[in-house]
């Protein structure tokens, strides 16, 4: 009888994000984020119709695990869709670069462009 394999334990990274390098580390922006591989649970996000950058920008939402992003009075930003499409599109492109399946992916599709 077949065995179904288990989901793969989450691998949580900080990253520094490349927006504020030029600020002292203490004020620099950073992420802890799920790095693991992709799987079937991550497209649990998607809802249809969706476009496949919504569909990314949701499941960056579900692999961000924490943040020091604050609102000007103090307050923690909660990671969300809504607030996921607030980030600097240089972190995006660089945090995506970060998760092994997504930059396979870009690759794949950058090479079919070229096709």
């Amino acid at each position: 009888m077949p065995v179904l394999a288990s989901l793969p334990q989450p691998d949580i990274k900080q990253f520094f994000l490349p927006s504020t390098a030029s600020l002292p580390e203490a004020d620099q922006a950073w992420v802890k984020m799920d790095v693991s591989p992709l799987n079937a649970q991550d497209f649990l996000v998607m809802e249809g119709g969706e476009s496949a950058v919504k569909i990314g920008m949701r499941v960056f939402a579900e692999r961000i695990k924490e943040w020091n992003f604050t609102e000007a009075d103090g307050t923690t930003v909660p990671i969300a869709y809504e607030n996921i499409l607030r980030l600097d599109q240089g972190d995006l492109k660089y945090l995506s670069s970060q998760m092994p399946s997504m930059s396979a992916n870009a690759q794949l599709n950058a090479d079919q462009k070229k096709s």
